[in-house]
């Protein structure tokens, strides 16, 4: 499996059978992996949590030597530094698809340098993951207080992990200054923004072989065959260890580490090839569990969080599944694709800039534009997050030609206090939770924008026609107060839900190659008069005709041949339209 969430895709790919159910299987962890030296140098895998096993994505392009990954969760994009220890170190983004690398710059500022050998291409090797430096002889040498070892070391860097809020760091060694650093750096050019040498262990300057960022914000790091068997928590403003956990094996060399959203922590142990797990709490913690080998010849340097997978069959019908636990997905039944097709899903945490800025209504939020491999998720001005919202990048490679999924949002899952959704509304009508959703083909993008999708009050449901970009934690926001004026708020849901109308109009336009002439007739016929009724202000009767627009659609015969889900879509903005009706302009008024 070759698995990628640079670019969602809302497309499913046929290959004729329809996918059988199975028995329910446990969602499981997929980690990205990196390569410095062995089989593939300088490469990029995916690992399955579950055995260990990596499968090559592919090489970089740019050198043999990729120390370790991260991913940006405020973009979602791939972060790896291109050198070692001693040869240097140069930040560098990953193309998700491909493996591809491009260079963002030498990771340099004031008291550090990364220029090293990094910027002579890597003429010489590095086990950089073991906390040592090989000179050309290959024999192994440790870097020493001095950052020289018995060879030489003119610095540089193997780890790097992102905070929470999408701040990199990097552990740095040496680089014309003495011993270990944590650096703070700029993920657009490479410069250091803050230099901060962290404290030494045993009376020795530590050396950062891994970092990982724990879903509560700590910080964890490793040090390789610097000082083994032990794991701490850094504080990067100071440099202090403000933890320490001793591995049960004494010998254990861990090259990197990577925390999935559950808080389980993974280890990569370089020399013998193997990815682990660690327990860091309880009676075992310190445990080391071996899970499996990367294999032949592997040497997995760096670990980032990819995603959660779970076979696309376990989630046909029934109760659906739930990848992050924070959001159910229910495919059709008549989805067809292979029978061990996956749908593999990673969730971004963001902050909505406009709630503090008081904006909310008044202008569009846009994410991930500076990633030219990932497409813009625009979320337009009356969509607001409420202030935090999670972004869930959701893949598969199945393709959906009839009907909609049904997805529920569980927003509990991500926020202490989540959006209410009400039966009946109560309050604000503003401040419910809703399903939001956009697809990431540039190809498919009817509106360009993210699209309010909510059919059904629940945590709350929405129907869409693919997978792609799903959106939790966002409510309508006019910037209108519905305390002062409750009428303003209504008039305003009316507008937005006259709008969604002229869209399933237009939708309705686009099927027509794919509809004999007579269904067309009798889809416009009903969609006309629904509209005429909502333009009188009748609104009961508009909710009425779109209720048997919604039953033509089950009626009507869309072909096959079509390369779009007309049906599907259709089917989501109209189950959308009429809830809006029902709930945002009839029930306000009552």
């Amino acid at each position: 499996m070759n698995v990628s969430i640079s670019r969602a895709i809302c497309k499913f790919t046929l290959v004729g059978a329809a996918l059988s159910l199975s028995l329910p299987a446990l969602a499981h962890t997929v980690l990205w992996g990196s390569s410095s030296e062995g089989k593939n140098p300088g490469s990029i895998f995916t690992i399955d949590a579950t055995t260990g096993k990596a499968e090559l994505v592919g090489p970089s392009g740019l050198g043999d030597e990729i120390s370790d990954i991260a991913v940006d969760p405020s973009t979602g994009t791939l972060y790896g530094i291109l050198g070692s220890a001693c040869t240097g170190a140069t930040l560098i983004t990953i193309d998700q698809e491909s493996g591809e690398a491009s260079v963002v710059g030498v990771i340099e500022g004031e008291g550090f340098s990364g220029s090293g050998e990094a910027s002579k291409k890597h003429k010489k090797k590095s086990k950089s993951k073991h906390g040592s430096a090989t000179n050309n002889s290959g024999k192994d040498k440790q870097p020493d207080g001095n950052g020289k070892g018995k060879g030489e070391c003119p610095g540089g860097s193997d780890a790097l992990a992102f905070g929470l809020d999408g701040t990199l760091y990097v552990g740095g060694w040496n680089g014309g200054t003495h011993g270990g650093k944590i650096l703070t750096v700029d993920k657009t050019s490479g410069a250091v923004l803050k230099n901060v040498e962290i404290e030494s262990v045993q009376g020795s300057p530590a050396y950062l072989a891994g970092m990982a960022t724990s879903p509560d914000g700590s910080i964890w790091v490793s040090h390789g065959a610097n000082v083994q068997a032990k794991l701490r928590i850094i504080d990067p403003d100071t440099g202090h260890f403000t933890s320490t956990l001793g591995l049960k094996d004494k010998k254990a060399v861990i090259s990197d580490l990577a925390f999935d959203d559950d808080g389980v922590l993974y280890g990569a142990m370089i020399e013998i090839g193997k990815l682990v797990s660690i327990k860091t709490t309880g009676h075992h913690a310190g445990k080391i569990e071996f899970i499996g080998h990367f294999g032949h010849h592997l040497q997995i340097s760096g670990l980032a969080l990819l995603g959660v997978e779970v076979l696309a069959a376990d989630c046909v019908g029934g109760d659906g599944c739930n990848p992050t636990g924070g959001q159910t997905i229910q495919l059709p039944p008549n989805v067809s694709g292979p029978t061990d097709a996956s749908i593999v899903q990673k969730q971004l945490k963001f902050t909505d800039p406009r709630v503090a800025a008081g904006t909310c209504g008044k202008e569009n939020l846009t994410l991930f534009q500076d990633d030219p491999a990932v497409p813009d998720l625009v979320i337009p001005k009356y969509l607001c997050g409420s202030p935090e919202f999670v972004v869930l990048r959701t893949e598969s490679e199945l393709f959906l030609d009839q009907g909609t999924i049904v997805t529920t949002n569980e927003p509990g899952q991500y926020f202490d206090n989540p959006l209410s959704c009400d039966d009946h509304i109560t309050g604000d009508p503003q401040q419910q939770d809703v399903m939001v959703w956009q697809t990431t083909d540039r190809d498919d993008l009817t509106e360009r924008h993210a699209l309010e999708l909510t059919f059904e009050c629940g945590s709350s449901r929405g129907r869409t026609r693919g997978l792609s970009y799903f959106v939790i934690g966002m409510h309508i926001d006019f910037g209108v107060d519905w305390y002062s004026n409750p009428w303003k708020v209504r008039s305003k849901f009316i507008d937005l839900t006259e709008e969604k109308l002229h869209y399933l109009t237009l939708a309705v336009i686009n099927a027509k190659p794919a509809l004999s002439k007579h269904d067309y007739a009798k889809l416009q016929l009903k969609l006309g008069v629904a509209r005429l009724a909502f333009a009188f202000r009748l609104y009961e009767l508009a909710s009425f005709e779109m209720s048997w627009f919604i039953k033509l659609l089950d009626q009507v015969h869309f072909k096959e041949e079509i390369d779009f889900n007309h049906h599907g879509d259709l089917e989501m903005r109209a189950y959308n339209a009429r809830f809006m009706i029902d709930e945002k302009v009839i029930g306000i008024a009552h």
